[in-house]
């Protein structure tokens, strides 16, 4: 486990203090006092696992959207070169349907875009990434195969697609978490639809 590992698991028990209050930040983080610099990362991933459970059984489901997206913008707000090389590629087209076509055509690498309708839905593919893995995001990416997790936590890269789509578009977006490779799924998808 790293520094930045270290920091992303306080965050989460800032923003799960600040929201939903002390004793849900308590419960939520029961255990986290074990990680140290060094631990594995299938020992981190199992151990968010749980959290992610006892988030589930402890505040509301609004509450916990509202802390999962708080992460998700603290995670854009961090590596924020990715959405920037996302705002590089848009800026290469006349439109936004000549960027979704071309996105559709050759897209980021580990991910997919195609057109459903009005919306886009853009997947993540960490199996099918250069190292293969359960997720992107380094607090989960050790969890074992033939283990899931609740999809709660995909909530925080449903912000960070928000938050990249926004900012790339200059619009407001709504984003939908429709299925999650932390849950069981092979990728995930996020469904963009476009406000008018």
């Amino acid at each position: 486990m790293t520094q930045k590992q270290i920091g992303m698991i306080k965050e989460l028990e800032a923003n799960v203090d600040s929201i939903a209050g002390k004793a849900a930040a308590d419960t939520v983080m029961k255990g986290a006092s074990s990680l140290k610099a060094g631990t594995n990362k299938i020992k981190l991933a199992e151990w968010v696992q749980g959290a992610m459970e006892r988030l589930d059984a402890t505040v509301t489901k609004r509450q916990l959207e509202k802390i999962m997206a708080v992460c998700g913008r603290n995670c854009a707000r961090i590596n924020h070169r990715a959405i920037e090389t996302f705002k590089k590629r848009r800026a290469k087209y006349p439109s936004l349907d000549d960027f979704l076509n071309a996105e559709t055509r050759s897209p980021m690498k580990g991910t997919k875009l195609w057109r459903e309708n009005d919306s886009v839905v853009q997947a993540y593919c960490p199996s099918e990434y250069t190292r293969p893995m359960r997720c992107y995001c380094a607090l989960v990416n050790g969890l074992p195969a033939n283990k899931t997790m609740s999809s709660t936590y995909c909530q925080c890269s449903r912000a960070f697609v928000q938050q990249m789509w926004e900012e790339t578009l200059g619009q407001q977006v709504s984003v939908t978490l429709l299925k999650s490779a932390l849950a069981g799924a092979t990728e995930c998808h996020f469904q963009i639809n476009f406000k008018e």
